[in-house]
């Protein structure tokens, strides 16, 4: 493996000691099927959202994708200054191929839950990390695009970093686990009413995680996966294999079927069968901290039960992942690889894709209405540096 930050990503390395005290090519085209292509460069380069660490990238209501916050370093390295932390926001247009800046964040966020709310085409920002000058906050501010601009709006019950923000049918948004101002992760749980703006309690998990995944299954229940349950920065950590089902109906967790492996900073989504893939992460290792896995597995909602699955070609964590438009599943960089491959459902086996042009961890994927992936930003680790990077690159899946 080549060398990376802390097993958590930045978050490990970054904010233990914050957490205890408180343009590129021309535009436009899609490119030839299964390739990716380099498009205009991010105003500011910055990383974050695949693991729900740092940027998030959510897709508008007008078929943009708007970037918001994350992480920046100004010096070569990873270091927790309250300046390398960003409020700064970016919208990408995919009829022009370019970035264009919006509204900045009423404060800068990195690791916070952003999600676009279907009923107003607004985007939810709650919580995240400024910095060591900062605490972590519970705060929360909704972005509006027709005015570009970010409002406050009531903040959380609890202060959260790497929780994951789930949609529900109702159109309210539940927020799930994630670290908390003490460095420990959590297990509660709480939903946004987006027509009055306020956060009410939810049941509380059974277990306390943060890196984990959410994912949606058809009936709208969540399902909840992974993660880790040890503290930040923590020197014996606890990778979880177990998951937990949310029904909001009832607003109650029940236990699921535990994983083969335990894995954190993972990928997850729903296929067009109704099972759930969870694929790379960073595993249970004692030998290892910063290791990354390959292994893959799928859940049976109507079983509830977990099936080894094919494995990818290359160990991942941090990676982005989506699913595409023809059912099969993407992942894209992780462990500090160019590389991207897709799982195909019907044949349980993954094929690489070509490879990306440069390293983008912790960057997420957001597909976008025509069917092409967009990735932007991330960090790229070497023995003797640290930097984001500004390439933005979309990728055309391959047809059929």
């Amino acid at each position: 493996m080549r060398p990376r930050r802390g097993a958590s990503g930045g978050l490990a390395l970054g904010l233990v000691a914050l957490l205890l005290a408180s343009c590129g090519s021309s535009a436009g085209g899609s490119g030839a099927p299964g390739a990716w292509t380099t498009v205009a460069r991010l105003r500011t380069p910055r990383e974050g959202g695949g693991s729900g660490l740092g940027t998030s990238s959510v897709l508008l209501a007008d078929g943009k994708v708007l970037v918001a916050g994350g992480y920046h370093s100004l010096s070569g390295r990873f270091e927790r200054k309250a300046s390398f932390y960003l409020a700064s926001a970016e919208i990408y247009d995919p009829a022009t191929g370019k970035w264009e800046e919006t509204g900045s964040m009423n404060q800068p966020r990195f690791g916070a839950a952003v999600v676009t709310l279907p009923k107003t085409g607004q985007v939810l920002a709650a919580g995240g990390s400024a910095g060591d000058e900062a605490v972590i906050s519970p705060s929360a501010e909704v972005f509006d695009q027709r005015s570009a601009k970010w409002r406050f709006t009531v903040p959380m019950g609890s202060c959260r970093v790497s929780a994951t923000a789930s949609v529900l049918g109702s159109g309210d948004v539940l927020v799930v686990g994630g670290v908390g101002c003490d460095g420990n992760a959590q297990a509660s749980a709480e939903i946004y009413r987006y027509a009055s703006g306020e956060w009410v309690p939810a049941a509380a998990m059974a277990t306390p995680r943060w890196g984990h995944s959410a994912t949606t299954l058809a009936d709208g229940r969540i399902l909840v996966a992974g993660g880790r349950a040890s503290a930040v920065g923590a020197r014996s950590e606890q990778v979880l294999d177990s998951a937990e089902v949310y029904d909001p109906v009832h607003d109650a967790w029940a236990p699921a079927g535990a994983m083969g492996e335990g894995r954190a900073l993972h990928g997850a989504a729903l296929l067009s069968s109704g099972m759930v893939i969870v694929a790379g992460g960073h595993p249970q290792d004692p030998s290892d901290p910063h290791s990354a896995t390959a292994s893959a597995e799928l859940y049976d909602p109507r079983s509830d039960s977990w099936a080894v699955t094919g494995k990818m070609h290359v160990p991942r964590e941090e990676g982005g992942s989506v699913l595409l438009g023809d059912g099969t599943f993407l992942m894209a960089g992780g462990g500090q690889q160019a590389s991207a491959e897709i799982y195909h459902p019907a044949m349980g086996t993954w094929s690489l894709t070509q490879p990306m042009s440069t390293i983008h961890d912790d960057a997420q994927l957001t597909m976008l209405r025509a069917g092409d992936v967009l990735i932007a930003g991330g960090f790229v680790f070497g023995p003797h540096s640290y930097r984001n990077t500004a390439v933005t690159e979309l990728f055309h899946p391959f047809e059929g």
